[in-house]
């Protein structure tokens, strides 16, 4: 009793991330898990394979260039027919249930088999266009924060100038405010 309790934990052992710290200064994430793992008594792997289908089993093209929609249509279609054929059976005849039940099968596992193929490449181009999205909102955030600075530099270069001019234009206008002083006070900053 003791031997089995010690296999298969219900809840997961505690990380051992103090083990993989070089020093005691560093501090590091744990490492990943690789392999198989126990996880509430059951056993999972980080491995994501797929066995093949048997040839005989497979009802589809598995050549490099077939379309993956036009066979999973084909295959729903042949789906959708054998229920029909298997309710037929189901009413009138009870004998040819099971050979019905297992063509239903057969074309449920071929589905499942191409979908999940199909789930790799959806993950890579999902993640292609979330990037590409975040890649052109920084690039149009950096764009307007480049004509912000722009702006800025300009009514800073015009500051620098009217400041040089006022004493100028003070003695010229004898008091009056000059009309670059003006056009720099009506020009709002823009957001």
């Amino acid at each position: 009793m003791g031997d089995a309790q010690a296999l298969v934990d219900f809840y997961p052992s505690p990380p051992a991330f103090w083990t993989h710290f070089e020093t005691p200064d560093a501090v590091a994430p744990p490492r990943p898990i690789e392999g198989n793992f126990m996880l509430y008594g059951l056993c999972y792997s980080t491995e994501n394979k797929q066995e093949p289908l048997e040839a005989a089993f497979r009802m589809y093209e598995d050549a490099p260039g077939t379309d993956v929609r036009v066979e999973i249509r084909r295959l729903y279609a042949i789906l959708v027919d054998e229920v029909m054929d298997f309710l037929k059976v189901a009413v009138h005849d009870t004998g040819g249930v099971e050979s019905k039940g297992s063509k239903i099968t057969k074309v449920m596992m071929n589905i499942q088999h191409i979908l999940h193929r199909v789930r790799v490449c959806e993950a890579r181009l999902l993640i292609r266009d979330t990037l590409k999205e975040q890649i052109a909102s920084h690039r149009k955030q950096s764009a307007e924060l480049r004509h912000v600075i722009e702006k800025l530099r300009g009514i800073l270069a015009q500051a620098n100038h009217t400041q040089h001019e006022l004493p100028h234009a003070q003695q010229q206008t004898d008091g009056q405010v000059s009309p670059a002083v003006k056009k720099v006070k009506a020009e709002p900053l823009e957001e």
